[in-house]
């Protein structure tokens, strides 16, 4: 997981589809979903930076 930015919007960008999932559930908006540039047979997800997506982070258990 680590955040960037593009076009003037903050994004956290997260790999792993167990986090992309418990998040949708919890109600974010998954913004985007593009090729990973270091592996490009793997995806990553782009959801909006905000403090409320890193709380929700902290309460996720993998499993």
């Amino acid at each position: 997981m680590y955040w960037g930015k593009s076009k003037g919007k903050s994004f956290y960008v997260i790999r792993g589809i167990g986090m992309v999932n418990y998040l949708v559930r919890q109600g974010f908006d998954l913004i985007k979903v593009e090729d990973d540039k270091d592996k490009p047979e793997f995806k990553v997800f782009l959801f909006n930076n905000t403090p409320e997506l890193r709380e929700a982070m902290g309460g996720y258990k993998s499993r």
